[in-house]
């Protein structure tokens, strides 16, 4: 089942706009966005800039100068490539308290097409430093907004188009990633986010089944400078490999910014290293070989080769 976390950071928007004002932009998106659920509503205001993402991010910055909350919607490579010098000039470098939602995230927005799949947004908005918050379900959506109404500062929401179904029940939660385990055995550890969760999680279940590999996931839900403290203190040596998971691209990916932070010997990333195309997100995966398939074949390839 799809869930559309689009529409939960909105309704997020709309319970905490209930004892603090914000200004919410969209960049004549607000159908795709769901920014169109926060027009007329208490304590929002509502503006469409228009297509015109380097004078949203001006007018955000003038806004958050003047002690407003900011809110800004755009698809995340139009707003992160466009806007990119202002990003990093206005917000960026006089640390200002605006919120910047990159929807379509990776490659969810499928037949849309190369140009609109979000794959270094992420990097660059790290290299600008930017917090960032990777949701993968409806508690990491709320974890989100909240941060977003009580974190000062530039910060940035790395939002897919949908996402699985995944319940909560499952995670152990930590302050910069939450770790689905379901034995005692430290074999295989795979590092996700996002819309490659469920993948994960599926290949865990595979593998344990199958396999009998016992395989933690660690789902990162948060990045900043501070991650890579995290990422060794959580221990990784305990691992017999390290696999990273993701749909970015890989000179812009999770790997290139936590891979000095793990003590593994055997550590291997899946992610994209070509342009990409329009397609159904399932396919697209097993084309970039970044799906459930592609991570089983990793794991078993790698466990071969050293064993």
């Amino acid at each position: 089942m799809k869930i559309d976390l689009r529409v939960q950071l909105m309704e997020e928007i709309v319970n905490k706009a209930q004892k603090l004002n914000c200004y919410v932009l969209d960049a004549d998106c607000s159908r795709s966005t769901k920014t169109n659920l926060l027009k007329n509503k208490p304590n929002i205001t509502f503006i469409n800039v228009g297509i015109a993402e380097q004078n949203m991010i001006g007018i955000a910055c003038g806004l958050s100068l003047n002690g407003e909350k900011v809110i800004v919607n755009a698809f995340c490579n139009m707003v992160c490539l466009r806007a990119l010098d202002f990003i990093y000039q206005l917000c960026s470098r006089q640390n200002l308290d605006v919120t910047i939602i990159g929807h379509y995230a990776g490659l969810t927005s499928e037949y849309e097409g190369g140009s609109h799949h979000g794959l270094i947004s992420l990097g660059l908005m790290y290299m600008c430093n930017f917090k960032i918050f990777i949701p993968y379900n409806i508690q990491s959506a709320k974890k989100c907004i909240d941060s977003v109404f009580e974190i000062d500062g530039p910060k940035y929401i790395h939002l897919a188009k949908f996402y699985d179904y995944i319940d909560d029940y499952r995670f152990i939660h930590q302050l910069y990633f939450d770790i689905y385990t379901k034995s005692e055995n430290k074999d295989v550890l795979i590092i996700t986010s996002g819309n490659c969760v469920n993948d994960a999680l599926s290949a865990s279940e595979i593998l344990k089944q199958y396999y009998d590999i016992d395989v933690e996931v660690l789902i990162i839900t948060t990045i900043d400078k501070d991650l890579c403290k995290y990422i060794k203190e959580f221990d990784t040596s305990i691992y017999n490999q390290v696999l990273i998971v993701e749909d970015n691209y890989y000179l812009a990916s999770i790997y290139n910014i936590i891979f000095r932070a793990i003590n593994c010997p055997l550590i291997n990333s899946l992610s994209i290293n070509d342009f990409t195309e329009s397609g159904n997100i399932s396919e697209l995966k097993k084309t970039y070989k970044i799906g459930v398939n592609n991570i089983i074949e990793n794991i078993l390839n790698a466990r071969e080769a050293v064993y």
